[in-house]
């Protein structure tokens, strides 16, 4: 996505838009037994439910953490913020938890040691 939206009204019509879905399909996809739901979160007049963004990040083809994330701040203002200081203290961006994550599956369950060189671009990462 080009641009990072900053509400699930301006994600839903901007994928909604590049993936030529109407809104009886995305109603659909996300499990909504009416369509006039995603005419409402569209124009702000509803919040999203916690529990329908897996559905909804899969049915726009868009990161369920970004669709999560949105959720949650339209929800609980503010409460991303305190969840994000207690489960993420140190502030890793996104991809630093990847790099994390892929360094974890390249070890397997093998005690590891990441290596970085002279403070390059260069990673190693060494078994014990």
């Amino acid at each position: 996505m080009s641009k990072n939206p900053t509400t699930i009204s301006f994600l839903i019509i901007h994928r909604q838009l590049l993936l030529g879905m109407d809104d009886d399909t995305l109603s659909a996809a996300i499990g909504f037994p009416s369509t006039n739901v995603i005419p409402l979160l569209k124009r702000g007049s509803m919040r999203l439910p916690l529990n329908r963004v897996k559905a909804l990040a899969k049915a726009l083809e868009a990161d369920p953490v970004m669709v999560l994330r949105l959720a949650i701040s339209e929800s609980v203002p503010g409460l991303l913020e305190i969840i994000d200081e207690i489960l993420n203290p140190l502030n890793l961006s996104a991809a630093e938890v990847n790099l994390v994550r892929h360094c974890r599956r390249l070890a397997g369950k093998k005690k590891t040691t990441p290596l970085v060189i002279d403070g390059r671009e260069v990673i190693a990462l060494i078994t014990v």
